[in-house]
């Protein structure tokens, strides 16, 4: 799977399965597959024929709840994790799943920030309560703790880009952009050659600046230290397109073929040709998005609005 080789994953699941069909790595290996596909439906099924076989085992009811987020409403959501949390299993990361999901009312949000506050007594140093937390003061308007909080979040998760981007956004709304444009560009520096999340998340950075040059900049050194990461040629792909220059996003698109998730490859392929105006290419690299994983509902929005365009 981490060389998008899915054919030959597919062979080893079937040889796993003439082996032992019921065994728990091979329903592991299928739910791998499953994951990969974005099959959250298969997904399930194996996620509960594990917890079947071992209750209240962490890893699997996460995968349970991570198929929930597309297949279940939200009460029954806020059911399964009240139970998890009253139960055996109860652990700092349902809490913040339970929180998460009660902060979407406003009206909950004193029970959420305390579900919060017990995960960050647990693992003080898990920064994701920091940035759920963030959230809610920012909501209630307490900017300044929010800031800091988000910070604290930023600093703790430094490989976590959701947080250091909050930091950002943050920053730049109270007026605190240079500061925060620092942080950033030192992550880039520490991470780069490690991982291209840094660098798109800098780049993104630039972008929402209205700093392009800049924002190539980072793409071009980053695709430097990293010239065989596909999904960071996609991204240098995407955001080129997106300012005209579809000579080198073709050149990107192209580096990354056999390096990155087909359907991801599809996505940008259709970016692209939609900033040419080829909206017939784009309708179709959406509409294979689609069939590959049903879903997917924003592929199903602009394979709707491409056709409405074309055909009204």
């Amino acid at each position: 799977m981490e060389g998008h080789d899915r054919d030959g994953a597919q062979q080893l699941l079937n040889e796993m399965r003439a082996l032992e069909p019921n065994h728990w790595l091979t329903i592991d290996a299928r739910a791998r597959l499953a994951h990969y596909d974005t099959d959250s439906a298969t997904l399930l099924n194996c996620a509960e024929h594990l917890l079947r076989k071992f209750p209240d085992t962490g890893r699997f009811l996460v995968s349970k709840l991570n198929c929930l987020n597309d297949l279940a409403g939200r009460e029954d959501r806020l059911a399964f994790l009240k139970e998890i949390c009253d139960g055996p299993a109860s652990e700092p990361i349902f809490w913040q799943r339970y929180a998460g999901e009660l902060a979407d009312d406003a009206r909950q949000h004193g029970v959420a920030a305390s579900w919060l506050r017990r995960a960050i007594r647990a693992r003080p140093s898990d920064g994701s309560s920091y940035r759920m937390l963030a959230d809610i003061r920012w909501a209630q308007r307490l900017r300044e703790e929010a800031l800091d909080l988000y910070r604290f979040a930023a600093c703790l998760e430094e490989t976590n880009e959701e947080c250091s981007k909050a930091y950002f956004a943050a920053s730049r709304h109270l007026k605190q952009t240079d500061v925060a444009l620092s942080f950033l560009d030192d992550r880039f520096g520490r991470f780069a050659g490690r991982s291209s999340r840094p660098a798109l998340t800098l780049c993104w950075a630039y972008d929402e600046l209205d700093r392009i040059p800049e924002a190539f900049d980072v793409l071009d050194k980053a695709i430097e230290l990293r010239p065989d990461d596909g999904d960071l040629q996609l991204q240098a792909a995407d955001v080129r397109a997106s300012y005209g220059d579809y000579e080198t996003a073709d050149r990107h698109l192209a580096q990354a073929r056999e390096k990155t998730h087909p359907v991801r490859w599809l996505q940008s392929r259709a970016h692209l040709a939609r900033c040419r105006g080829d909206l017939q290419t784009a309708a179709d690299c959406w509409r294979e998005v689609v069939e590959a994983d049903p879903l997917y509902r924003y592929g199903h929005e602009m394979l709707a609005g491409l056709l409405a365009d074309m055909q009204g």
